[in-house]
């Protein structure tokens, strides 16, 4: 395992329930391909991103590339929403954070749903 959880299945049953689903091209920033389709680029609404840690305050720690902090600062504002996948193994207190880092709107683990909403944790 290397630290992130596998989204595989879940991208695969959201395709069978009908979703349109895109993989991100690691080379170009904000650049989605349709998964399992060829040459079709999109923009999803809702990007769901692995992550290595969590926090309480929707922070996450990925690889330490910054990718997926620059796409969540550059489709923010567009109004998309951005999910944390996650076990629940890999929640930390508090997380260091630098200038560039940006928060999730959700976090799902297999224990629960964290959903950041005015400053407050809607924990279900």
């Amino acid at each position: 395992m290397d630290g992130e959880i596998n989204v595989v299945p879940l991208m695969c049953r959201l395709l069978y329930l009908g979703y349109k689903i895109a993989v991100p091209d690691k080379n170009q920033l904000l650049k989605f391909e349709g998964w399992n389709e060829t040459n079709e680029d999109v923009i999803p609404d809702t990007i769901i991103t692995p992550v290595v840690a969590f926090d309480d305050h929707f922070n996450r720690l990925g690889f330490g590339g910054g990718w997926y902090d620059t796409m969540i600062k550059k489709l923010r504002p567009l109004g998309k929403i951005f999910i944390g996948v996650a076990y629940e193994k890999q929640y930390c207190k508090d997380l260091p954070v630098e200038k560039h880092d940006q928060k999730l709107d959700i976090i799902i683990t297999e224990m629960c749903v964290d959903v950041w909403s005015q400053s407050v944790v809607v924990r279900t």
